[in-house]
């Protein structure tokens, strides 16, 4: 499935664990702000 996204879209909802084992949701990172959101693979 192919996911585009245009400049100023809203990115769907995501949740996460987080470093403390906590589910967190993007847009309670954010906080209402706009957010960077840079997803990196690596060299694998």
């Amino acid at each position: 499935m192919a996911l585009r996204f245009q400049v100023g879209d809203t990115f769907p909802s995501v949740s996460l664990v987080d470093e403390r084992g906590e589910t967190r949701t993007i847009a309670e990172l954010s906080g209402g702000q706009p957010l960077l959101l840079i997803l990196f693979r690596g060299p694998w």
